[in-house]
């Protein structure tokens, strides 16, 4: 699940209550975004303007035409 980083470093902030270097600190000992995408077989996009449930759907309907 892919998501802007200063989407989920809001996010972060607001669910655990960390303070902005705290969550930038975590965030740097990460992988990139770049190295998790190019390595997934899949990416679902949760930005707050896609919606997860299509994206879900066609990754299964995917799945399924595999299993073939």
């Amino acid at each position: 699940v892919y998501a802007p980083a200063e989407i989920r470093l809001r996010r972060v902030m607001e669910r655990d209550g960390s303070s902005i270097n705290a969550v930038k600190k975590r965030m740097y000992h990460q992988w990139s975004d770049k190295k998790k995408n190019d390595l997934a077989d899949f990416v679902i996009t949760n930005e707050g303007k896609s919606f997860l449930i299509p994206q879900i759907i066609k990754i299964h309907h995917q799945l399924m035409e595999y299993k073939k």
